[in-house]
C-alpha cells in the first residue's frame, strides 16, 4: 500500500466510480476522537485507531458528506 493516503474532502472528491454505488474509490473510518469520520484512498487500517476501513456508501455519502459539501 505504497500510495495509502488520508484523503480532504472537496467538491471534486469522487466517491464512486462511474458513479455506481457499489463501486466505492473511497474508504473511511471513525477519527481518534470519534467525533468526525476520516477518509481514505484504500482498504486498510486506520493509521491512528488501527480499526479496518469501511468503504464508502450512499448511505454514509449522503448522511456524512453530500449536505456538507
Amino acid at each position: 500500500m505504497d500510495d495509502f493516503k488520508k484523503l480532504s474532502i472537496c467538491n471534486t472528491t469522487k466517491f464512486f466510480k462511474d458513479g455506481n454505488y457499489n463501486k466505492p474509490l473511497v474508504w473511511y473510518g471513525k477519527a481518534v476522537d470519534a467525533k468526525k469520520l476520516d477518509y481514505f484512498n484504500q482498504p486498510g487500517l486506520h493509521p491512528e485507531t488501527g480499526k479496518t476501513l469501511k468503504p464508502i456508501t450512499k448511505y454514509i455519502y449522503e448522511k456524512y458528506i453530500h449536505n456538507k459539501e
